[in-house]
């Protein structure tokens, strides 16, 4: 039985490196590389969320992305929020807004430090309730927009989502979260491979889930500009949000 879960795991990890697509640079707060955004419409959102991180130095960033390419959601999040160490690093007050326009998918990851603040009901309630409705109508940048807002408002405090509303979360959300979940015991489970002396097969997978390469998969810059230099202050994640669809 032990072989046989060990083959299991390694035929996982390959499968995830193979439809794996790497996190695109982190090129300020707002990252458009699918160019929904107008530049006005960028500038007012980052200019929002700046003023979020200079009030209580909460980091938000927002990743739009024409495809997930076969990738999974909620893995493709995982990996660029923990690549990009959103949210200051004593207090992992992180949190990624993301959109794949192809697959019509929405992600909202949140850090370990905001998972108070903004809980997985309240991002499902944000995304199935606000976003998602304009988005179906083709306003994206509104539905944006009404999203971080409302995100801001509940890390800063200025707002609260009642447990009525909280229980209008759909079943939809719960099969995402599940497979997420899977997958977090499973990267955890190769963190504590050392501790059976495994070392070898510890470094095999970690380079098989997380490594970047030149032949894999990114993004072009698209032309957006940086955020004056905005960057990661070292914040972890641990699976926190919610995913949903229009």
């Amino acid at each position: 039985m032990k072989k046989i879960g060990f083959i299991f795991f390694i035929v996982l990890a390959i499968l995830s490196r193979l439809t794996a697509l790497n996190p695109p640079e982190l090129k300020g707060r707002v990252n458009d590389y699918a160019e929904i955004l107008t530049a006005s419409e960028t500038d007012d959102l980052n200019r929002y969320l700046a003023s979020i991180e200079n009030s209580i130095g909460a980091q938000i960033a927002i990743l739009i992305i024409p495809s997930l390419e076969g990738d999974n959601l909620e893995m493709f999040s995982y990996r660029t929020a923990t690549q990009w160490q959103l949210g200051e690093e004593d207090k992992d007050n992180g949190l990624l807004l993301l959109v794949s326009m192809k697959e019509k998918q929405i992600r909202i990851e949140v850090g370990y430090g905001l998972e108070g603040d903004v809980t997985d009901s309240q991002a499902g309630y944000i995304i199935r309730n606000i976003i998602t409705p304009q988005f179906k109508k083709g306003d994206f940048s509104q539905g944006i927009s009404e999203g971080v807002h409302t995100l801001g408002d509940l890390i800063l405090g200025d707002t609260t989502l009642t447990a009525e509303q909280m229980e209008e979360t759909s079943s939809e959300e719960l099969f995402p979260s599940i497979l997420f979940v899977v997958f977090f015991i499973f990267i955890f489970g190769l963190r504590l491979l050392p501790l059976f002396g495994i070392g070898r097969r510890r470094r095999f997978f970690g380079s098989t889930l997380y490594s970047t390469n030149r032949s894999s998969r990114g993004f072009s810059s698209g032309g957006f500009s940086s955020g004056g230099g905005f960057s990661g202050g070292g914040g972890s994640f641990g699976g926190g949000g919610s995913s949903g669809g229009w």
